[in-house]
């Protein structure tokens, strides 16, 4: 079934006898169903040496063999990932593992700071398939609207049709934006499905948003999707926090059902002036852990959810932020998490925030995700989301794009 497309590959990667590494869009003019064996094909020839494709599960604790690499497992257990993203700060930690274990070398297919997948070679690296990483994970990227192929090597368990309507109204889960950094995810991924995260970068800097749907199932997917419709409708529309409530509000009120409604905690964050304004609808509110390992709640008033406001005053709460600072929003499935104590509950994870020193919001999100994760053996019975918003000391620029080996990610020739 290989030989097919093998033999197109190479005849691509050729042009008068000599070798050729394909571009992005050339990746692209493959039949969509067998990119992967396509990437794969380049892969070995610039590495001389068998590759495997691997994804990260909807979890973050596993690598998934897409394709090739067929000596190699099938999956690979790997440390807490921010869901189905590996964070810049988390490649070095995948590497010692899997050299720990003679699982050959990882060479990440890097896009706007996360990979989105990885090789592992059976061999060293060199720098021509280090190069060519970059265009494959634009074209693994663009696939994802054509095929199934990487959605389904991501799951590890089938999912259900409320959480598999969640993961495709989520945005990349790790983000940059001029003068801040963004890490979120949802737990569990394949079931439940009334959580939700939303951040958008803007000329003033980004919105964000993590919200909660009443209920669980299709029911609760179903009023996620429509809320999130209503949030991007009303920013796409230039308007404000209050403006984006309000049309979210009438969104759900249009069910005609009181039983309907979502907690949500919108928020702005404005790069010039290092604000954060936000609003909170019957949601957990945010907390702040500053570069010096305090940690305070960031109190305001909490109205109701959205969907029983009413003729509420919407005044958004403001407070500057300092260089280190992390903000952390997340929903009510983190605290309520099963222990041995009972519920994780509040206070017990600002203690565990609080213990956390390394600075980035993929550490710190990944840091709380695994351990909420790991507090009992049962699995998850309602989604945890959370989400981390890091002030970097550059206020005028975002985190760069980049590999953290400085190479820049180019999907021309």
């Amino acid at each position: 079934m290989q030989a097919a497309p093998r033999a197109s590959i190479y005849r691509l990667m050729s042009r008068n006898d000599s070798f050729h590494t394909p571009t992005t869009e050339e990746l692209l003019g493959l039949p969509i169903d067998r990119l992967p064996e396509g990437i794969v094909a380049v892969a070995e020839r610039l590495a001389d040496s068998p590759v495997g494709l691997y994804v990260v599960d909807l979890e973050g604790v596993a690598l998934r063999r897409l394709a090739g690499g067929f000596s190699m497992p099938e999956e690979v257990p790997i440390p807490q990932m921010a869901g189905s993203e590996i964070p810049a700060g988390h490649l070095e930690e995948l590497e010692r593992s899997f050299a720990s274990r003679g699982l050959g070398t990882v060479v990440p297919l890097w896009l706007r700071h996360r990979a989105i997948a990885v090789f592992l070679v059976e061999g060293p690296s060199a720098p021509a398939l280090e190069e060519f990483a970059a265009s494959a994970a634009v074209a693994l990227e663009l696939s994802l609207r054509y095929s199934d192929r990487v959605a389904r090597a991501r799951h590890r368990q089938r999912a259900t049709p409320g959480a598999e309507l969640q993961q495709l109204l989520l945005p990349p889960r790790i983000a940059g934006f001029r003068g801040a950094e963004i890490a979120a995810s949802v737990l569990p991924a394949y079931d439940v499905g009334g959580d939700w995260f939303e951040h958008s970068a803007d000329q003033q800097g980004a919105w964000l948003a993590v919200a909660d749907a009443a209920g669980k199932g299709p029911r609760a997917s179903a009023l996620s999707a429509l809320t999130v419709a209503a949030l991007r409708a009303a920013r796409q529309g230039n308007g404000s926090l209050a403006d984006a409530a309000i049309l979210m509000d009438q969104a759900i009120v249009g069910f005609g059902d009181s039983s309907m409604f979502v907690t949500a905690l919108l928020a702005r964050w404005e790069y010039a002036t290092r604000t954060l304004e936000w609003l909170t609808f019957g949601h957990p509110k945010p907390c702040r852990l500053a570069a010096d390992g305090s940690l305070e709640e960031l109190r305001a008033s909490v109205r109701p959810p959205l969907g029983l406001l009413a003729d509420q005053q919407l005044v958004p709460a403001r407070t500057v932020l300092r260089s280190g600072d992390r903000v952390v929003f997340y929903s009510d499935g983190v605290i309520e998490r099963k222990c041995a104590e009972g519920r994780f509950g509040a206070a017990a994870l600002f203690r565990h925030l609080a213990a956390k020193t390394e600075p980035s919001a993929a550490s710190l999100l990944t840091h709380v995700l695994s351990h909420v994760a790991g507090l009992h053996e049962t699995p998850l019975d309602d989604d945890a989301t959370v989400m981390v918003l890091a002030v970097l000391g550059d206020r005028s620029h975002e985190p760069s794009p980049s590999p953290p080996d400085g190479t820049t990610p180019e999907s021309g020739d």
